[in-house]
């Protein structure tokens, strides 16, 4: 079974467990469209699972009309639900460029904007992006932190993602459900964590599964 069919078969197993999936063909949309790509993505839509694809930005500095281009083609080559802003800035005065970002991807039909800074933003960013990743590291973000934010915040506009964890901890996860609307842990490590499913994915959705009800 390949890592797509993995992903969809907990999604079938867990149906009320929200699944984000950012989907990366080449550091980017790419230079063409990939078939194997456009069925994939089908699959994964099918099942009600929302993918999004992968763009970097280079913290507000990279060219908005470069970054549009690669949203337009995600959405006619694939027909992604949203888009993933990487390299996402933190400081103030950036917001107008992912205001702007999110307003395109949302006049083409997309549902759903995340932005990954990787940490955490300020109040001036409330709704420059839907989601928030506030922590990509390995290990786990501290819960307090985490509630810190929900000042400015709701549960659903912030996630999470630990690489690197050996062994889930399920009452972590729990506990953080409470604060994030999305998360992904994994004990794959850098250079790449993402180049793999978890071996303990089945047990990371079944526990959000059981929370939720």
């Amino acid at each position: 079974m390949n890592q797509w069919d993995i992903v969809i078969k907990s999604k079938i197993a867990h149906p009320s467990v929200p699944f984000v999936v950012a989907i990366n063909p080449s550091s980017g949309v790419g230079s063409y469209k990939d078939d194997n790509y456009v069925c994939g993505i089908k699959n994964l839509k099918a099942t009600g699972i929302i993918v999004v694809g992968y763009v970097y930005t280079d913290y507000g500095s990279r060219d908005l009309d470069a970054v549009k281009s690669e949203i337009s083609k995600y959405k006619k080559w694939y027909d992604v639900d949203g888009i993933m802003f990487d390299e996402m800035s933190n400081r103030v005065g950036y917001e107008m460029y992912y205001e702007s970002l999110t307003s395109y991807a949302k006049s083409l039909g997309m549902k759903l904007t995340k932005g990954n800074p990787g940490t955490t933003v300020p109040s001036s960013y409330t709704s420059v992006v839907d989601n928030f990743v506030i922590y990509e590291n390995s290990g786990f973000p501290s819960l307090a932190s985490i509630k810190n934010l929900h000042v400015d915040y709701t549960r659903d506009n912030l996630s999470f993602v630990s690489y690197g964890v050996s062994k889930l901890d399920t009452q972590y996860v729990i506990h953080a459900s409470n604060c994030v609307g999305l998360m992904y842990i994994t004990d794959s490590v850098l250079p790449n964590p993402y180049d793999s499913i978890p071996s303990y994915f089945e047990n990371l959705v079944s526990t959000l599964d059981e929370q939720d009800k």
